[in-house]
């Protein structure tokens, strides 16, 4: 064996020794993360319960669905094409918070509602 075969031989058994290591590290890492996240900072008492999810508001941004209702001009535009145009036709959740995003402008004055159809105000 000459010296070049040696120290590819070597390079290979060290990257393999490297990898082992690592992934012992990545789950002493892990363990590490699970533990203070049942314990909480250093020091803290354990949590009873865990802290609630803050929820992600589904409906869409108010001022998208004016700015569609403003663009159908004086044509107006349904709830229907509403939910066309913003492509979320078929999700049943996010129909639902088209239209109550549609109540809340038609509440708010930002647009009017006649014979079917939303115009800008």
């Amino acid at each position: 064996m000459d010296f070049k075969d040696y120290a590819a031989q070597e390079k290979n058994r060290l990257i393999a020794e490297r990898d082992v290591i690592e992934r012992k590290l990545q789950a002493l890492d892990n363990a590490i993360r699970a533990y203070e996240g049942s314990v909480g900072p250093a020091g803290a008492a354990p949590r009873s319960a865990p802290a609630k999810k803050r929820r992600r508001r589904r409906s869409p941004p108010r001022a998208e669905v004016a700015r569609i209702i403003g663009a159908s001009g004086n044509d107006g535009i349904g709830r229907a094409g509403v939910i066309l145009a913003l492509k979320v036709k078929g999700n049943k959740s996010a129909e639902q918070s088209v239209s109550n995003t549609l109540a809340a402008l038609k509440k708010a004055g930002e647009v009017r509602h006649e014979d079917g159809k939303y115009f800008g105000s």
